[in-house]
């Protein structure tokens, strides 16, 4: 009778933990989905399975907690590539070969890891600074506002909020951005309440996500030089 070696849920969850686990990334409870936790942001790294067969996909993305809802996000998706593609599909037969392309892919991650927290940048003073600078999506345009906000930046602010309210789309979930973004837009007169409201909604997302409460260090007025 053949031996039955491990199965790739195991071999996936070993490597993460080998190399994801040293980089202070925790497991979201039982999932293939790991954090790299900053409080009211994260780095969002899935080995997500297929459906059609056995074997992962890696995906990395930011998640910036302060928009309410009961869901991660993967924010400036990237999908890491494998050696045959995207896909590294396990072979029952020969497991030693699917856990060698998952721990190469799991220390091109680490790399990842590493430049997307200096891209983030190194303090949340610079974070903010960098988020009040994007435009785009409905939710770059909506991290722009609020970080704008907690900075004291209202002219960028306002025009962050009003590109959200502008949008076309009248999906549900949009409606559900600009609803939001609406009622940060009239807190800019009080960055002090402005910061106490993106707490509450980071708290909130955390709780909803499994994750325990955070106290960010949003600074209102933190400084005026607008270079990230």
């Amino acid at each position: 009778m053949a031996m039955v070696g491990p199965d790739h849920n195991t071999l996936v969850l070993r490597i993460a933990r080998e190399r994801l686990g040293s980089l202070g990334l925790r497991q979201k409870g039982r999932s293939r989905t790991w954090l790299d936790d900053h409080g009211w942001w994260l780095i969002v790294v899935e080995f997500q399975p297929s459906s059609g067969s056995k074997g992962t996909y890696c995906n990395v993305g930011f998640d910036h907690l302060w928009f309410e809802r009961d869901h991660l996000v993967l924010d400036q998706f990237e999908r890491l590539p494998a050696a045959g593609g995207q896909f590294i599909p396990f072979n029952p037969e020969a497991p030693h070969l699917f856990e060698a392309e998952s721990a190469s892919m799991a220390d091109s991650v680490t790399q990842v890891i590493e430049e997307r927290r200096l891209a983030h940048g190194s303090s949340d003073a610079e974070t903010l600074k960098r988020l009040a600078l994007r435009s785009g999506d409905l939710y770059a345009d909506y991290d722009a506002g609020a970080a704008a906000g907690l900075l004291g930046w209202r002219q960028e602010a306002e025009a962050a909020f009003d590109r959200v309210h502008s949008a076309e789309e009248h999906a549900p979930w949009v409606v559900g951005v600009k609803d939001q973004a609406a009622s940060l837009a009239g807190l800019l007169d009080s960055p002090p309440a402005l910061a106490g409201e993106l707490t509450r909604r980071v708290n909130q997302t955390r709780a909803a996500v499994g994750l325990d409460p955070t106290q960010p260090s949003w600074n209102p007025h933190i400084e005026t030089d607008r270079a990230p």
